[in-house]
């Protein structure tokens, strides 16, 4: 789909941490149209319902401390790299 719209980048891990990446971005953000793509897109790579909804309490909260240590990082890096952004 991000094709169409001339995205072509090609990530380097797995497709399951590549979405959860992806609707990290999408929940720092507060753009509708991304996090609806990107939590069908999660789903449709086999990251379950409880799993996104954890994820939207721990963006509530802030708090990414419950996930495993390689998701934790990438999490925490998309919050620094959306911060640096925004300097």
């Amino acid at each position: 789909m991000a094709a169409g719209f001339g995205y072509t980048a090609k990530l380097s891990i797995g497709d399951r941490l590549a979405a959860l990446l992806r609707l990290r971005v999408a929940q720092i953000n507060p753009c509708s149209y991304c996090l609806i793509l990107h939590t069908r897109i999660a789903v449709e790579v086999g990251i379950g319902a409880a799993m996104v909804a954890h994820l939207a309490e721990l963006a509530a909260e802030h708090d990414v401390l419950r996930f495993r240590s390689t998701r934790t990082g990438v999490l925490r890096s998309a919050d620094t790299l959306r911060a640096r952004a925004l300097r």
